[in-house]
């Protein structure tokens, strides 16, 4: 068996190289089966709440560093009133970015892996569609924490890890999008609400089989490897990239992602010579600029999951099926439990600056070996 045939994108690559027969033909409405460990609401809840999180803290750190510019006293980790100082709270929210862009890193990379490697001749478009959604979030995610943690190559080979792990959720990602360069590949909310397709549905309800053209929202349910193979739709056909919903944004992730590692890198080497980064203002434009795009970008594609998940459950596809509403499995439950581990982060960064446990530890030492 070839390398490739971890990810076919065709029905007969599907049956050639993992003996899946995959039906492009009709299903039953009401009968669509749910996947809750790629679409349930634990899974997108944790993408959604880190992303929320992401661009709140980012918003406030480029703040905190705007008074750092602005000429605080860094002498020390605490004011005269004993509270944290602007380079205090730099690195506390730092920190906390940190957390969350290594959350997303892992649950961005098993997401990207299930759907490319273990579940390409099954998987519906509608939760192709959602994991694509789910990987420009995670993208975001790492974005800003870049954009935003001035030091972070100051430990180079943990920076380097990241930024390896990083472009691999960049890589995939990519093969994501290209896989959907088909014209009629289906993406987005449909034209018709679940209310205004209710005359149709209903004579469906039944359980008998349609033509995937007779009802609105027919081609989600599909197996999104059907709209890669030319032979089973015979209408599709390659897309520009500029064409492929999505990418475009994607696109963009990229190329501000790539400014902001050059970006970091600058700032570590001009520290090194002694010459603080931050006199360049340019520097604090760019990432206020990268900020905004980030914030535009996730009220979009909050809202757009939002939408596109009432459609579907409320559209009659789902049957009786719940299993992406209730948060009863354990892949659902993982991503949220998580989302704990980027809050333990906060709570060391905040004790060492509030109680200076670096310090005293230091001292300690120094102690012992007098």
């Amino acid at each position: 068996m070839p390398w490739s045939a971890r990810f076919p994108t065709s029905t007969f690559e599907c049956q050639a190289w993992q003996n899946t027969t995959v039906d492009c033909s009709s299903l039953a409405f009401g009968t669509f089966q749910s996947n809750g460990d790629i679409a349930g609401q634990g899974v997108v809840c944790s993408f959604g709440i880190a992303l929320v999180l992401t661009v709140i803290v980012t918003f406030i750190a480029i703040c905190v560093q705007a008074a750092d510019f602005c000429g605080a006293d860094l002498a020390s980790k605490l004011d005269e009133n004993g509270k944290p100082k602007p380079d205090a709270w730099r690195t506390i929210l730092e920190a906390f970015l940190l957390g969350l862009s290594d959350t997303q890193l892992i649950t961005g990379l098993a997401l990207m892996i299930v759907t490319e490697f273990n579940m390409t001749c099954s998987i519906s478009a509608y939760h192709y569609d959602l994991v694509c959604d789910m990987v420009l979030m995670s993208l975001i995610v790492h974005l800003c924490s870049m954009t935003v943690i001035e030091h972070y190559f100051d430990v180079w080979y943990l920076a380097s890890v990241r930024i390896l792990l990083i472009g691999g959720n960049f890589i995939l990602g990519c093969l994501l999008f290209i896989h959907r360069a088909y014209k009629d590949f289906p993406v987005g909310l449909p034209s018709q609400s679940p209310a205004q397709q209710e005359g149709i549905n209903a004579t469906l309800i039944t359980g008998d089989s349609f033509n995937k053209t007779s009802i609105v929202g027919a081609s989600l349910v599909l197996p999104a490897v059907c709209f890669m193979d030319n032979s089973t739709i015979t209408t599709s056909t390659n897309q520009d990239a500029s064409s492929i919903v999505g990418f475009v944004e994607y696109l963009l992730l990229f190329i501000f992602f790539a400014a902001a590692v050059i970006l970091s890198i600058m700032h570590t080497h001009f520290f090194k010579l002694g010459r603080p980064f931050k006199t360049l203002h340019w520097t604090y434009i760019l990432r206020g600029a990268m900020s905004v795009a980030a914030f535009g970008a996730s009220i979009y594609l909050i809202n757009h999951v939002v939408a596109f998940q009432a459609w579907m459950r409320d559209s009659g596809w789902f049957g009786d099926d719940d299993g992406e509403y209730s948060m009863d499995s354990f892949g659902q439950i993982v991503p949220l439990v998580l989302l704990t581990l980027p809050f333990l982060a906060l709570l060391e960064a905040m004790a060492e600056a509030f109680l200076g446990r670096n310090d005293d530890r230091s001292e300690k030492r120094n102690d012992d070996s007098s």
